[in-house]
């Protein structure tokens, strides 16, 4: 069954877990290639899979926003794993800053590290330079105004004269190369 069916499919399934079900086995692998292109990490692309599978369960009027997606389906859990992938970037990022405050009071004024750990610092920070050096000017410039400068997506997309959803694709894609060069470091 295609995504053309959508119609067809909220016709003959009333039930909404029925319907998320069949969406799930047409759509299932099509999301996780789309969310493989976007995340990393295995568990994250599953445990992004099942909220987006959730967020349908808890919908109402499912069979209606279904049927007026005129068979974009497919696009329409694009959009919804999207959103999903931004808000789940937030919270790593406020996760980031709290271990950033741990490591700080780890490291009290008049303690000097170990030459050791100096070494292994400059290494990453060398690493992460390239990262940044490697990224495409516009996913850079988009990264440091909204980590330097502070700027929300929509106060870049102003400046940018962007879509909204460009300058999220662009952080997000900026976030993920960054991420991955430093994990192949640390191997």
């Amino acid at each position: 069954m295609t995504e053309d069916n959508v119609l067809y499919l909220v016709g003959r399934e009333r039930s909404p877990s029925k319907l998320v079900e069949r969406v799930f086995l047409d759509h299932g692998d099509a999301l996780r290639r789309f969310l493989h292109a976007r995340l990393a990490l295995e568990e994250d692309r599953e445990d992004l899979i099942q909220e987006v599978f959730l967020k349908l369960m808890r919908q109402h009027n499912l069979e209606e926003k279904l049927s007026s997606q005129s068979g974009n389906t497919l696009n329409y859990l694009y959009a919804m794993a999207s959103s999903l992938i931004v808000d789940m970037k937030r919270r790593q990022t406020s996760l980031r800053q709290n271990d950033h405050c741990s490591y700080i009071d780890d490291v009290l004024p008049g303690q000097t590290p170990e030459p050791e750990q100096i070494a292994i610092d400059r290494q990453k920070i060398s690493r992460l330079q390239k990262g940044v050096d490697s990224l495409k000017p516009e996913h850079s410039t988009v990264l440091f105004k909204n980590r330097l400068e502070m700027k929300s997506c929509r106060q870049i997309s102003e400046e940018m004269g962007l879509s909204r959803p460009t300058i999220e694709r662009y952080l997000a894609s900026a976030l993920s190369i960054l991420r991955i060069k430093m994990e192949a470091y640390d191997e």
